[in-house]
């Protein structure tokens, strides 16, 4: 899930793959509440004209004039470069807003040395921000380590962070989340949407997990 803590509790539910973006919505109506927007989180990258896998820009331009399921964000990767980046939000138009992946939470510096890449993440953060900005598109993915880094490159975009975990507790573990913070530490950071997937999903109480998370939140705002 997807917390925007700028705007009390409004949620947006972020879904990992292609099915559960189609069947989310109609879990979320199956107590007549209004359906939660959604994100769909595909972190996509690929050709200038094939963004991803089986995913090309006319299927992001459907997306995005037909309002598929109140669909408000699509994540891309930015190592796509600029003209995938820019082709990307030419597509979306207005009415789906293109995240883009910087580094993901999982790497290292030692994982981008064993690439033979020199840069430091928050030197390939600034990096790509700096080119998402130029191609238009409307956000940021960064772990809470370079929120700093990514405001300071791409200041007209907002920043949405992953990576976030409770500072005690069985929902705490890194798993293969290596860049990791409190809400709190994210909020304070400059976050602006924190995006909680593990801590809730896999505590033995969901419910009382999501409670404690937006307990974090709303102190730390």
């Amino acid at each position: 899930m997807v917390l925007n803590h700028r705007y009390g509790r409004s949620l947006l539910a972020a879904v990992a793959t292609a099915t559960a973006l189609m069947a989310f919505p109609v879990a979320a109506h199956a107590d007549d509440t209004p359906p939660l927007p959604v994100a769909g989180s595909l972190p996509l990258t690929n050709t200038t004209e094939q963004i991803g896998p089986g995913i090309n820009l006319q299927h992001v331009k459907a997306l995005a004039q037909s309002g598929w399921y109140d669909a408000q964000f699509l994540t891309v990767h930015t190592s796509g470069g600029y003209e995938m980046l820019s082709r990307a939000a030419a597509a979306a138009g207005a009415n789906l807003k293109i995240l883009g992946v910087t580094v993901l939470t999982s790497l290292l510096e030692d994982d981008l040395r064993a690439e033979g890449i020199e840069t430091t993440i928050p030197e390939m953060v600034r990096a790509r921000a700096r080119v998402a900005a130029r191609a238009g598109i409307a956000g940021l993915v960064c772990s809470p380590h370079e929120i700093e880094h990514a405001r300071a490159a791409a200041p007209g975009l907002f920043i949405v962070v992953p990576g976030i975990r409770p500072s005690e507790g069985a929902g705490s573990a890194h798993g293969d989340q290596k860049r990791v913070a409190t809400a709190g530490q994210a909020i304070d950071n400059g976050a602006d949407y924190l995006v909680v997937g593990r801590p809730v999903r896999d505590a033995a109480d969901p419910a009382k997990a999501f409670e404690a998370l937006v307990a974090e939140v709303e102190a730390a705002v």
